[in-house]
This record gives structure tokens, C-alpha cells and sequence, in this order.
């Protein structure tokens, strides 16, 4: 879909994200892509949907994109086909990190992180060759009220640093913080 138009997105997808446009169908399957990890407990619950349509505004998702995540069949999803045509403006931008910080999310809005959510976050990951380690920390944060302490390198979004902490928040002495241009990542990494 490489044709397909570029849509300009919301001034909090520019800031957390660093891109400043998405195909349609980036931004719809990307959001198929959370109900399917979602749905894997069996449905996806109210408070799930929500999350994501909140989110999908907030990024800029046109109407009728959001009015979609309805009706999606989330048991027929094929991960790999949904995950091939999200396409950004930034050619180095990489949906991978962001979508398992995001399916951790969107599958404790309901109150709860089954076992079957997280083998599919662990299954997507592993899929979107998301390192393990990477994945426990999302999962681990949420757990211990929003900090993030690592002995490896763990990636978090910035923008929780930058809005929430400063950048010495969560890094133990003996750490390097770093992050690319464009990135939307923050590196925590044993030196």
C-alpha cells in the first residue's frame, strides 16, 4: 500500500510518536492489531474498546477509521498481514514497540492481564521479534505503579519521562539513558 494517501496526524502523535502522517490503513490496523491481542482472553471487553478509541482519537484516526474497530472480527486476525501495511511518513519509524507498550495497555483496561492476553502479547512479540525482555517491562510497570527498574536494557516510551519524570526518574546509577533522532523509545541500558 504504498501508494496509499498519507493522513496528517495529531499534534500528540507529532510529540509522542515523532511522525506527522499515517495511511488510513495504518491507523485501522494498527487498532485491529490491539483488538486481536485483546480478544484473546475471548472477547474484547467494553473498557478495552474504549481505551483504543480514545487512543486512536487522541492520535488523529479519522471517524470512520474508529467507527471500524466495532465491527472487527478480532478471532480471524492475521497479524502478519495487518502488521505489513503500517506505513508512517518516517521510514525509520517502527510500529513493533510501540503496539506491544500498546496491546500491555489496552488488555489492562479491563481491570485485568489474563494469561491468554499475555500469551498473545508474548506470541506478538515474539512475531514482531520484540526482545522478551523488552516485553516484560511494559508489564512490569504497570504492575509497580508506573516505575521501571531494569538490571538489562529495557526501551520505554519517552514521552513518560518527559511528562511525567525527569530523566534521572527510574535510572539506577550505573546506567545509560539514549535515544535516536526520531526514535520514540528511550534506551535504559547497563554501561
Amino acid at each position: 500500500m504504498a501508494s496509499e494517501h498519507m493522513v496528517p496526524v495529531s499534534e500528540f502523535a507529532r510529540d509522542d510518536y515523532g511522525i506527522a502522517a499515517a495511511t488510513e490503513t495504518a491507523m485501522l490496523h494498527y487498532g485491529y492489531v490491539l483488538l486481536a491481542i485483546a480478544g484473546a482472553d475471548g472477547d474484547v471487553a467494553p473498557a478495552e474498546l474504549d481505551w483504543l478509541v480514545r487512543h486512536q482519537r487522541k492520535f488523529g484516526a479519522p471517524q470512520h477509521v474508529i467507527d471500524s474497530y466495532a465491527a472487527f472480527d478480532h478471532r480471524s486476525a492475521d497479524l502478519q498481514q495487518l502488521l505489513t501495511e503500517i506505513q508512517v511518513d518516517v521510514p525509520t519509524w517502527s510500529a513493533e514497540r510501540h503496539l506491544i507498550y500498546h496491546a500491555i495497555r489496552i488488555c489492562r483496561a479491563d481491570g485485568a492481564y489474563t494469561e491468554a492476553e499475555r500469551a498473545k502479547v508474548d506470541s506478538a512479540a515474539q512475531l514482531l521479534g520484540v526482545d522478551r525482555d523488552i516485553v516484560a517491562g511494559p508489564a512490569r510497570r504497570h504492575r509497580h505503579g508506573g516505575r521501571h527498574y531494569r538490571n538489562a536494557q529495557s526501551v520505554v516510551p519517552y514521552r513518560h519521562l518527559n511528562h511525567q519524570h525527569s530523566l534521572s526518574a527510574g535510572v539506577a546509577p550505573g546506567r545509560a539513558v539514549a535515544w535516536g533522532p526520531g526514535s520514540s523509545a528511550l534506551s535504559v541500558s547497563a554501561r
